[in-house]
């Protein structure tokens, strides 16, 4: 082979490589850059008239039905404790809690922590009441139940729980490129809130949480 076809191969070789190179950054941007699913869109048209909240200190925008209350300072039902009561901001029904301060988030996400697993573990609870005073086991799934919120700029994980002390909605959301403080959200329901539904998550309250929290956007 003499020297010219040596240095067209190499050329050849080269040029290859940039082309692959190029295809491979193209695939993945368009991975990244996926469109919205079709529940995202139906959302996102239902939410259209909806005010837009922005709160500068915390760095972060969501819509909200017009007439929702907002920025109110409040006082969480679930993660205070008598001697240190923890506050957060009333954005509709929801409370929403920053979890700048260590020991606030390490309360927040011990609480969330313990009901995400009850919602992917079914709980054994142990009482007296078989033949002879024996203890029976009954298995109680489906106490609390988990969904995630389709949002492509933030991951939101929302927690329904039901029991003897009503039922709540606990959640998280978290910066996908973890610069942001995480944001903890919670709404103990009214008995009035949960009388006529079997399912309070199926509940028309609910459903409004969900659609809020699905535009929730941080901002710089």
């Amino acid at each position: 082979m003499n020297k010219n076809g040596f240095v067209n191969i190499i050329i050849i070789g080269i040029i290859a490589i940039i082309i692959a190179t190029a295809g491979y950054f193209a695939l993945t941007r368009k991975i990244a850059e996926a469109p919205a699913t079709n529940q995202e869109t139906e959302i996102a048209t239902e939410t259209d008239n909806w005010e837009t909240y922005r709160n500068e200190e915390y760095g972060f925008k969501v819509k909200v039905p017009p007439q929702a209350e907002v920025g109110r300072i409040v006082e969480s039902d679930l993660i205070s404790v008598i001697d240190n009561p923890i506050f957060g901001m009333k954005i509709s029904n929801l409370i929403f809690v920053i979890l700048k301060d260590t020991i606030i988030k390490n309360e927040a996400m011990e609480d969330f922590k313990y009901f995400e697993n009850l919602s992917e573990n079914p709980v054994e609870t142990r009482f007296v009441g078989g033949e002879g005073g024996a203890p029976v086991i009954a298995v109680t799934p489906g106490s609390c139940n988990k969904k995630l919120i389709p949002n492509n700029e933030t991951i939101i994980t929302l927690i329904y729980c039901s029991g003897e002390g009503g039922f709540v909605t606990r959640g998280l959301i978290q910066d996908k490129n973890m610069v942001k403080n995480d944001i903890f959200v919670e709404h103990y329901f009214s008995a009035e809130e949960i009388t006529s539904w079997e399912q309070p998550e199926n509940s028309p309250t609910v459903n409004i949480e969900e659609k809020i929290l699905s535009t929730f956007r941080f901002i710089e």
